[in-house]
C-alpha cells in the first residue's frame, strides 16, 4: 500500500513538472539600442530583462547638438516584455515621467511609438554592438 502511494505521489508530481511551460527568453532584449526620438536627436537606451518579463535601463540622448547624460546610478526606464511587445516608462527623480516606449521586436529592430503625454513620435531602435 505504502509503494503504491509512493508511485502515485512521484508520478503526479512529474506529470505536474512536465506540464509547466517553459520560461521565454528575453535576452535578445539586454544591451545597447539606438534610435531617434522627438525633434530628430539621437537616443541611445541600455535595456536589461531582470525578472522573467521585467526590464530595466537607462537612457542618453542628444537633443539639438546637446548629448544630455542621465547619470543617477539608478535604472531611469522600466517595463515589461511580452513576446515581441516592450513597453518602458521613464523615471525621473524617482517618479514616472509622460515619456512611454511602445515597440515592438520586428526584423531585429525595436520599432514603435516614444509618447509624452498626447504627443506620440515614431521611432525606430537598432541593436548596438561593440563595433558601433
Amino acid at each position: 500500500m505504502i509503494i503504491a502511494l509512493v508511485i502515485l505521489f512521484v508520478g503526479s508530481s512529474f506529470a505536474h513538472a512536465q506540464e509547466q511551460p517553459p520560461k521565454a527568453d528575453y535576452s535578445w532584449l539586454n544591451g545597447r539600442w539606438d534610435g531617434r526620438l522627438f525633434d530628430g536627436g539621437r537616443g541611445i537606451i541600455n535595456l536589461k530583462v531582470v525578472n522573467g518579463n521585467q526590464v530595466e535601463g537607462y537612457s542618453r540622448m542628444t537633443l539639438r547638438g546637446t548629448v544630455s547624460h542621465f547619470t543617477t546610478p539608478d535604472p531611469q526606464l522600466f517595463g515589461t516584455v511580452d513576446g515581441n511587445k516592450v513597453e518602458l516608462v521613464r523615471w525621473r527623480l524617482g517618479r514616472p515621467t509622460e515619456i512611454r516606449y511602445i515597440l515592438t521586436f520586428v526584423d531585429g529592430a525595436l520599432k514603435g511609438y516614444i509618447m509624452r503625454g498626447a504627443d506620440k513620435v515614431e521611432t525606430t531602435f537598432k541593436k548596438m554592438y561593440a563595433t558601433d
